[in-house]
């Protein structure tokens, strides 16, 4: 190689370097907020630093090399065309302020995170990790080719020999690089799992528990007196022995503590009372005895629920006189404070099963928007008049028609919901698979501008298009897991996950972690995690944005659902 070919591949390594610089910069102010995002923005500054000083290193090298033809350009051309003194230094990326759709509540706060971005930000630097391997490889051919006479001057061989080794050399810089990738690709795994260990081991003790109980014959199924009692024992068993399997003997006597305290009535206020609906999905997805798959199959389960509950039944809805009156919503907790009317309690006394909130909400523009929030399972029986049943939850989950879709939607005709006017559906437990098949079905009639589910299992329910659906969820919450697959994160879908044991309060049972109140103070936090850096959390932004904001008047009335069949 003579001095000219040596100028080419300098020229050449600039390029390279000059190409990942512009990568590196663009993988800087990810949305991803967390402790682990800021050690990886300081490392990427770290990075854009070293690479600053490997192109201020090529092109020395390169005006060396050019000095030996014709006494030293300031910069070196070739048929690659010119390459321009490299500035001092790139201009470091502001800290990101940008959340994603994956979100984590805990003891030190709250972690957002875009997973699909950091997978793009991994491949892209692993790309220039190539690329800077490629550049070393280059640099390292040089030294051997170069003829000696060329080398005029010892300092044009000493600078090409310190960007094989010093530490911003290109080798040393792709493997911090690559090393950086790594790093992403662990925290996006994390987050588009949308669960950690325990969780996913509930997940698939739920999916035990439904074989067990789906080799039971319907009859028996059918009988509360079984479901009261059996449930608790089948249950722990399956629990017991599939989570010692997954994560050894000590972790499944401490997740059997956690999830062994519901029985009779306390199970039906917690949610526990919604493990026979995974009963009709283990069987539809022919998981007898082991872990869920990802793709549920419906036939099976609707076949199992349409013998065991009957007909849906007609839905019957009438209007609450004098319902109480509640404040507009402004954020997560608020909605969910909503939902919390429906139970009744102190917050509306008197409060039926069955019923639904509606609460139009007046914004100061003169525009209008309305929230519609809908209950859990509140009675054991598989028919009857009461439709927040366990009836509903296996048709729920198996696609079937059931009478709460219904009368969700016939109660929001009631109360004079008109198309063009976005619509907030918000439920907990067996009220978020109602709230997103009630989105699934509104076609052209009602405008969903958003869907908020706490506690809720996934539903095989497909939502209009770009409806943003925000999905909350305790780890220490067995019902939400119920559907035996992992929680869909996706730009349509944010995802919030709390482990309430990260308090210091122990590890709660299964109640205690599905209450409703305890969903109300997750939103809480949420909600204070947006108003300290807006745009954090995109999905939670944009349910405030359907909501409105201060000055907005809300009319409240309720809808009292009933089943009638005949």
């Amino acid at each position: 190689m003579d001095i000219r070919g040596a100028q080419v591949v300098l020229t050449a390594a600039q390029q390279d370097v000059g190409w990942v610089r512009a990568q590196v910069a663009a993988c800087q102010g990810l949305p991803w907020r967390s402790p682990a995002a800021v050690a990886y923005e300081d490392q990427m500054a770290a990075a854009a630093g070293d690479l600053g000083l490997c192109a201020r290193g090529l092109m020395t090298s390169g005006d060396l090399v050019a000095a030996g033809i014709n006494g030293g350009p300031t910069w070196c051309t070739s048929d690659h065309g010119p390459v321009p003194p490299v500035p001092g230094g790139a201009t470091p990326a502001p800290r990101s302020t940008v959340g994603g759709t994956s979100v984590r509540v805990g003891a030190n706060g709250v972690t957002s995170v875009d997973p699909q971005a950091l997978q793009a930000a991994a491949a892209t630097l692993t790309s220039c990790a190539d690329r800077l391997d490629h550049v070393h490889a280059s640099l390292s051919a040089l030294t051997v080719a170069l003829p000696t006479p060329v080398l005029v001057d010892n300092s044009q061989r000493a600078s090409i020999s310190l960007l094989l080794t010093a530490r911003w050399s290109p080798h040393h810089l792709a493997d911090h690089v690559r090393e950086l990738a790594k790093r992403l690709r662990a925290a996006a795994a994390v987050h588009a799992a949308g669960e950690g260990t325990v969780s996913g081991v509930v997940r698939g003790a739920g999916a035990v528990w439904g074989g067990l109980l789906g080799l039971l014959p319907a009859p028996v199924l059918a009988v509360e007196g079984v479901l009261a009692a059996g449930t608790a024992g089948l249950a722990g068993l399956a629990l017991l022995g599939e989570t010692a399997r997954v994560v050894g003997p000590a972790k499944a006597a401490q997740l059997a503590e956690a999830t062994g305290a519901a029985a009779g009535k306390a199970a039906v206020r917690s949610g526990a009372v919604e493990v026979a609906t995974t009963a009709v999905s283990a069987v539809a997805r022919g998981q007898a005895g082991g872990l869920p798959t990802l793709h549920p199959v419906p036939g099976g389960a609707a076949a199992i629920a349409g013998l065991i509950t009957g007909p849906a039944g007609t839905a019957v809805v009438t209007p609450v006189l004098a319902p109480v009156q509640q404040p507009a919503p402004h954020g997560l907790a608020d909605v969910m404070q909503v939902v919390a009317t429906s139970y009744g309690g102190s917050a509306a006394p008197g409060t039926e099963p069955g019923t639904v909130t509606i609460q139009r909400l007046d914004r100061p523009d003169g525009t209008r928007s309305w929230v519609v929030a809908v209950p859990g399972t509140q009675t054991m029986a598989m028919s009857g008049t009461v439709p927040t049943d366990m009836g509903t939850n296996l048709r729920l989950e198996a696609g079937l028609a059931d009478t709460m879709t219904a009368g969700v939607l016939a109660a929001m005709r009631q109360a004079g919901i008109p198309a063009g006017q976005p619509v907030t559906l918000v439920g907990h437990s067996q009220g978020g698979m109602v709230a997103m098949n009630v989105a699934a079905r509104a076609g052209k009639e009602f405008t969903v501008g958003a869907v908020v589910t706490a506690g809720s299992p996934d539903v095989p329910a497909q939502l209009p298009p770009g409806v943003p659906v925000i999905r909350m969820e305790h780890v220490e919450d067995g019902t939400a897991r119920l559907d035996g697959a992992p929680t869909r994160v996706t730009p349509q879908v944010t995802a919030i996950t709390r482990e309430l044991a990260e308090d210091g309060e122990g590890t709660p049972g299964w109640g205690g972690a599905h209450g409703i109140q305890n969903y109300v103070e997750t939103g809480r936090r949420v909600d204070e995690a947006v108003a300290e850096a807006p745009g954090s959390i995109p999905g939670v932004g944009a349910l405030d944005g359907v909501l409105g904001g201060p000055g907005t008047v809300a009319t409240t009335s309720q809808y009292v659902i009933r089943r009638e069949v005949g």
